[in-house]
Parts: structure tokens; sequence; C-alpha cells
């Protein structure tokens, strides 16, 4: 046997030949290490477990997409909301104005009033774009500042724009329904029976107390050659639109020994009746433009007084600066510059303090 061979499987049992042949070892010749099974390699450990990650289809998927939803759903929402709209008292005394985004039957009157002016609204008392829209265009073709809020001087406008458009249960009575309520009160009217004041084109009355109900009649109470109304009075010293639901008077008031011209009416269901009132302080500054002039606001209360000329209550009645479009809703409407309206509020506020808080002004 040659010895190559040999020694190189000696050297593959890490041995020398000679070794090899003491313990017997012989090429193709069985033996316990040959044989002997390989050690088993170790199982490969499992990894640990691992937090498993839910798949994007899943449950975040889902989260997400719920998440997006319930935005858009709740942008929608907001969109949608409306907050509760200020009272319409609020609105004409000037202390509050409407405007996009609010609900309530103060807006249902404003798209009534729109409607009547020429839009087109669904009356459901909601402020949206579309309301918005119609307010901004009346208020363009008035000749104001198209902002889209409606505030005291908005709604005076809608009211003088479309006084023929009241509706049925606060419409201004017949010449029949105006005659009646009169009757009990004629102690005041009766005043000017006398006088018979002429009309230009017409043939005097006999009683004059029942205006033409057309035209721009205008009528001067002769009173107002006597001098000044006595301290704590009102006179009407001019009446226009003579009858119509928005008659104006002009007149004059003396408080604290001093006279002041004033407006009443114009707007709405035209200017205060006549009779005596309560005045008492309300508010010393007010930034509402129809009761503001040069920056000097205030306004002084009056209590309510039914008036016969349209057969019902006026309330919210106040005194205060003629700010904005000439004319009130039925208030005493100071004229003057803003001198003018910080003397008046001396002396409306002197006449208080001499009063004890309060005092009467007689209307005539």
């Amino acid at each position: 046997m040659a010895l190559s061979p040999l020694r190189d499987v000696a050297q593959s049992y890490g041995m020398n030949l000679l070794e090899m042949l003491a313990q017997g070892i012989t090429p193709g010749v069985d033996n316990p290490k040959q044989n002997q099974p390989e050690p088993e390699a170790p199982a490969p450990q499992a990894a640990p477990p691992q937090m498993r990650q839910p798949a994007d289809t899943g449950t975040q998927a889902g989260a997400r997409q719920m998440a997006r939803g319930q935005g858009t759903g709740l942008e929608q929402r907001m969109r949608n909301s409306y907050t509760p709209a200020p009272s319409l008292e609020a609105v004409r005394e000037g202390r509050a104005s409407l405007s996009r985004g609010v609900q309530g039957d103060s807006v249902r009157h404003l798209q009534e009033q729109l409607n009547r002016s020429g839009a087109q609204l669904d009356v459901d008392g909601k402020f949206g774009p579309k309301t918005e829209a119609a307010l901004r265009q009346f208020q363009q073709g008035q000749g104001q500042d198209p902002s889209g809020r409606a505030d005291a001087n908005t709604l005076s406008s809608l009211q003088s724009a479309s006084p023929q458009s009241t509706p049925p249960s606060s419409r201004a009575p017949s010449r029949t329904q105006q005659r009646q309520p009169q009757r009990p009160a004629a102690q005041r009217p009766a005043r000017n029976q006398p006088r018979q004041p002429t009309r230009t084109g017409e043939t005097p009355r006999n009683n004059p107390r029942q205006p033409a109900q057309t035209g721009e009649t205008t009528r001067t109470n002769p009173t107002s050659t006597r001098g000044n109304p006595p301290n704590g009075t009102a006179t009407f010293d001019r009446v226009s639109r003579a009858g119509q639901r928005n008659q104006m008077v002009e007149g004059r008031i003396t408080v604290n020994g001093r006279t002041y011209n004033f407006r009443s009416g114009g707007h709405g269901r035209g200017n205060l009746p006549p009779g005596q009132y309560t005045v008492t302080r309300h508010m010393d500054q007010r930034s509402d433009r129809s009761m503001n002039v040069g920056g000097v606001g205030y306004s002084f209360a009056l209590n309510d007084k039914y008036d016969p000329r349209v057969g019902a209550n006026r309330s919210l009645l106040r005194i205060h600066p003629d700010g904005g479009t000439p004319g009130t809703m039925g208030c005493i409407g100071i004229v003057g510059d803003a001198a003018t309206q910080r003397r008046f509020r001396e002396d409306m506020l002197a006449e208080l303090r001499r009063n004890g808080g309060r005092f009467t002004l007689t209307v005539r």
C-alpha cells in the first residue's frame, strides 16, 4: 500500500501515520470515530414575539378615515350652525345688530322686509349667505355702506322703503279706524280744532285731525309762533307725510331752561303720540350711528304709550341725537351738531338731578 494516501488519511484524523497504525485504524475499516454521528446543531431559537403593527387597511386606517369623516362632519355642522339672534328691540335701540350666522325672529323680520323691497328670500329666520347678499344689495341701493350687517339705521331704511307692506296684524288703521280710538282722547287734539290749518291745493276741512292720506302733505302748528315751549314741554311745529304710517313731525323741546329742535318719526310707525311721559336716565354714551352725532351719543328713556293713530302701544321710545338718516322710528331725535348734543345731554342730566332722577315731559 502506498504511504501517501495513508498519510492523507492520518492527517484527516488529526494524527500522524504511526499513531493511526498504532490505534489499528486502516482505511476502508469502520471505526467508532468514523461512524459516530455528528452532534446535531442546536435548533434555532424562535425570535421573541414582536408587537404586531396593525395593517394600514385595518384599525389605524379606519381610525384615520373615521377622524377625517368626523372632522369633515364637524366642520360642516359648524358651517351650518347658527347662534341666537339679538332681539328686534335691541337692534332698533342700537344695542345690537344682525349679521351672518344668527337666527331668530328678528332675522325673520329682516327677511320679510327685504322681500318687500324686492328680494326673494326664504323666510326661515336664518341669516345665511343669501340674506347677507340681499342686505348688501339693499344697503348699496340706499347709498349706505354695504356692510351686510343690519343695525337700527338699516331697519329704519327698510321700514321707510316699504311702509305699504306692513303685515296685516300691524297695519295702520283705516280712516274709519283712526277716528274711533281718537274720540276718547279728543281733549288734546281738540285744541287744534279752531285753528283749521289750510293745506295747499285743498279745501279747508272741519276736522283737521284727519289729514290727507296721500301725498307729502305738510302742516304747521300755530303754537310755534307763541315763543319757545315752557320747561319740560315738547311741541309739534310741523308735520310731514301727515296721516301716513311714516308720518314725521318737527318741533322744539325745552329742558333745564334751554330749547332745542327735534324730529320724531319718518320711519316705522311714525312720530310718538302726544301726551305726558316719564323721562328717566338710560345710556350716557352710545356709538350706534342712528343715535350719535359727531361722536356724541346718548339716550333717555320714555314710558310706553298707546298711539290711537296706529291703534297700538308704542314702546322703546327714547330721546337721542338724530343721527344717520333724518327722522326716527318714533323717538325724539335732537337736531344739531356735536356741541349741541353735548349741551342737551348736560341739560337733561341736570333736569333729572333736580327732579330726583325722573321728570314729566308734556308732548303736544
